[in-house]
C-alpha cells in the first residue's frame, strides 16, 4: 500500500486485477551476473482454451501452399498457409507475435506437435511462460474444436468460389480473407466481435465493405501513368503502408498495392472495360492453369480436414446468420410471428373445437401470404392451424385474433368452468404424510401443517379439456368441488387436506350459496398462449413453437435489471463473511411471465 501510496481497498483490487509472472527470488547475496530470464511481457496473454490443427487442400496454391494451420478459440480464428504440415512451427512463429500467447493450447498427437525436439514444442517451451499444451485422445478429433471453425470457413470459401468464379489456386488468399471476416462478425457470447474479444479493440471493416473478394479493381503501380485492371484478393496489413491490398495481375503475379479503387458498375458497362475484362480473365487463367498441380493427400486424413472436400449435405442455400437473437423491436414485422403457439376455440362443422397455431403460410415461391398489420384484427397474414383431431387448416390472423379476444377478459386471461375433478396425484418427494405432516404441541394436540405442496388434481372443464391443476389453486377457485372429491376418495385425513377441509364442511351451506357461478382463472394460459412459470419452461415453449419470443422477453428484461445485481467493489465471499456491504440483506427474486394484449411476450423480475 505504502509503495504506491494506495488505500487498502485500491491495493487489494490492484492485486486482484494484475499478475506477477516475473517475481525475483534471491536468498543469498549476489556474487555474479545471472543470465536474463524469459521476457514474460513480450507477447499478449490469451485466456481460455485455444485449439490448433492442420488442414489440407487438394490443389497447390499459387504460392506453393499445400495446407494451412488454424488457431481457433470459438470466437477468433487465425489461418497460416503452409507448404507442408511439418512447417506448423512457422504458423506459431506468426500467430503468437501478431495475436498472443495462449494460456492453454490443445492439439492432436501428430509428430510435428508432440515431439520434445520439434520446433513447435521448443517455441512454446521457450516463450510460453507456463503455456500448457494438451493433446487430444487418439482417434477423437471432436475434442479439437479447430474443426468447428474450419467447417464454417469451408462453407464460406465454397460459396465465394462459386459466386465469384475464383480460381482454385487462390484458396490460400480466400482462407485468410474468410478468417478476417469471421473475426469481424458479432458473436453473442461476449456481445461483441471475435476481434474485440481477443484484442480489446473495435475492428475496422471499411476495406471489407468497399471491395469484394476476387472483384474487379483499378490499381496504380509506382510511377505508372495509368491504372491497370486487377482482381482484389484481400487486405494486407503486414506489408506496406495503411490500406494495402493484395491484387492479382493479368500475368498471374500477386502484388501489394496501396492505391486501389473498385471498378464501378458504370465502368463495367463501357465497351473498353469489357474488352479488358475478357482479355484479363483469358490471360490470368492461362498463367494459373499452367502451373496447377494436384496434391495427393494421405488416406487417413478425414474429409473434415480437407478444405476443398465435398460436403455430404446440399449447401445450395447457405445462409450465414448471427448466433443469437435479434431485438424484438428491430425485427421485420412480416417475420414476427406472434400468433405461433397460440391456442383458441372456434366453430368448425357446427361444433366448438380447439386449435393451435403452428406456422405462417407460404406460397410456392416461399413468400409469406397475407399482409401484416399492427392491429391484429386488420392483419390478413395467413397461418397454419392444427386441430385436436390432427387435421390442418389455414386461417387469417384477424380470424384467429377475433377468436382469442372473444375468450379472454380485458387483461387477456382465459377462464373456464369446472365440470368435475376426475383424478389426483401426489409427489411423495415433496408432499407431507402422517410422519411429518403434523406438529405436536406441548399439550399433546396434533396440529396439521398448513401446506398443499406435492398435490395436483386433474380437472375436466365444461369445454371438454382436461389438465392438472395444483391443489392450492383449485381449492381457492372451487373449494366445494375439492371438498366433495376429497370425501369421496378418502383424502380428508391427508395433511394437505386435514388443515382446511373440516372447516369447509362445517360451513357448507354458507359456501354453497356463493358458488353458483364459481370459475377458475386459467393461470397457465393467457390470450390462448401458454405462460411459463420458469425460465426452463420458457425455453422449452420456444423450442416447441420454433420461435424465440420468450427468450427475447427474458433478454430484454435482464438487460435493464442486471446493473442492480452488480456487487460493487467487493466479492461474494466477502459479503458472506460480513466483510463488505455490512447492514445489507440478501433478497431473493424470480422472473414472472405475462402476455400483453398485443400478444407480445413479457418477462419481469419480482423480488420475493
Amino acid at each position: 500500500m505504502s509503495k504506491w501510496n494506495l488505500s487498502r481497498k485500491a491495493a487489494e483490487k490492484t492485486l486482484e486485477h494484475t499478475r506477477q509472472a516475473g517475481t525475483r527470488h534471491s536468498n543469498m547475496p549476489l556474487t555474479r551476473q545471472f543470465p536474463g530470464g524469459l521476457n514474460h511481457n513480450r507477447y499478449n496473454r490469451l485466456k481460455g482454451n485455444w485449439y490448433c490443427d492442420v488442414f489440407f487442400n487438394s490443389v497447390k496454391s499459387v504460392d506453393g501452399h499445400t495446407c494451412a494451420a488454424i488457431f481457433y478459440n470459438g470466437e477468433y480464428a487465425f489461418a497460416k498457409p503452409l507448404t507442408t504440415k511439418e512447417h506448423v512451427w512457422a504458423a506459431a512463429y506468426v500467430f503468437v507475435p501478431r495475436v498472443g500467447m495462449p494460456e492453454h493450447l490443445i492439439t492432436d498427437g501428430a509428430g510435428e506437435y508432440v515431439g520434445p525436439k520439434t520446433k513447435f514444442r521448443k517455441f512454446f517451451t521457450k516463450n510460453g511462460n507456463n503455456c500448457k499444451i494438451s493433446v487430444t485422445p487418439p482417434g477423437q478429433p471432436r475434442y479439437n474444436r479447430a474443426e468447428h471453425g474450419v467447417m464454417w470457413m469451408k462453407k464460406r470459401m465454397k460459396l465465394t468460389m462459386r459466386n465469384q468464379n475464383v480460381h482454385p489456386r487462390l484458396w490460400s488468399y480466400l482462407l485468410i480473407y474468410e478468417t478476417d471476416v469471421y473475426n469481424r462478425i458479432w458473436k453473442a457470447k461476449h456481445n461483441r466481435t471475435g476481434w474485440e474479444s481477443v484484442t480489446g479493440n473495435q475492428p475496422d471493416i471499411s476495406e471489407y465493405l468497399d471491395f469484394d473478394f476476387y472483384g474487379w479493381v483499378w490499381h496504380w503501380d509506382w510511377g505508372a501513368k495509368k491504372a491497370q485492371l486487377g482482381r482484389w484478393l484481400g487486405v494486407n496489413r503486414h506489408v506496406g503502408e495503411a490500406l494495402s491490398s493484395y491484387v492479382l495481375r493479368a500475368n498471374g503475379k500477386i502484388v501489394t498495392c496501396t492505391t486501389v479503387q473498385r471498378v464501378t458498375d458504370l465502368d463495367v458497362l463501357l465497351p473498353a472495360t469489357q474488352r479488358l475484362v475478357v482479355l484479363f480473365d483469358k490471360e490470368v487463367v492461362g498463367h494459373l492453369d499452367s502451373k496447377a498441380a494436384a496434391i495427393k493427400i494421405e488416406d487417413e486424413v478425414s474429409a473434415a480436414r480437407i478444405l476443398d472436400a465435398e460436403e455430404p449435405e446440399d449447401d445450395d442455400k447457405i445462409v450465414f446468420e448471427c448466433d443469437t437473437l435479434e431485438e424484438s423491436d428491430e425485427r421485420d414485422t412480416e417475420q414476427y410471428n406472434a400468433f405461433i403457439g397460440s391456442k383458441f376455440k372456434t366453430q368448425r362443422g357446427g361444433k366448438q373445437v380447439h386449435g393451435r397455431v403452428k406456422d405462417r403460410v407460404r406460397n410456392e415461391a416461399g413468400s409469406l401470404m397475407g399482409k401484416h398489420n399492427a392491429n391484429p384484427l386488420l392483419d390478413t397474414s395467413r397461418y397454419v392451424v392444427e386441430y385436436e383431431d390432427g387435421s390442418l387448416d389455414e386461417l387469417s390472423a384477424n380470424i384467429i385474433a377475433e377468436a382469442i379476444y372473444a375468450q379472454v377478459d380485458d387483461e387477456g386471461r382465459d377462464y373456464v368452468l369446472l365440470d368435475a375433478i376426475v383424478d389426483h396425484k401426489r409427489d411423495s418427494d415433496v408432499a407431507l404424510d402422517e410422519s411429518n405432516g403434523f406438529e405436536v404441541k406441548s399439550n399433546g394436540n396434533r396440529i396439521p401443517k398448513r401446506t398443499t405442496m406435492g398435490w395436483k388434481l386433474k380437472a375436466r372443464w365444461k369445454d371438454g379439456g382436461e389438465n392438472w391443476i395444483p391443489l392450492k389453486d383449485l381449492k381457492d377457485s372451487n373449494p366445494l368441488e375439492v371438498v366433495t372429491y376429497a370425501q369421496n376418495t378418502g383424502l380428508v385425513d391427508e395433511p394437505a387436506f386435514a388443515w382446511w377441509v373440516p372447516h369447509f364442511i362445517a360451513r357448507r351451506d354458507r359456501i354453497v350459496s356463493k358458488l353458483g357461478t364459481s370459475k377458475y382463472w386459467r393461470t397457465t394460459e393467457k390470450m390462448g398462449i401458454t405462460v411459463p412459470r420458469t425460465i426452463e419452461q420458457a425455453y422449452a415453449l420456444d423450442k416447441e413453437d420454433g420461435t424465440t419470443l420468450w427468450q427475447e422477453a427474458i433478454a430484454k428484461e435482464m438487460k435493464h435489471v442486471l446493473p442492480a445485481f452488480k456487487d460493487g467493489n467487493c466479492t461474494v465471499d466477502q459479503i458472506k463473511k460480513h466483510k463488505a456491504l455490512i447492514g445489507y440483506q440478501k433478497i431473493r427474486c424470480h422472473l414472472i411471465f405475462d402476455v400483453k394484449m398485443d400478444f407480445t411476450r413479457k418477462a419481469q423480475v419480482h423480488i420475493i
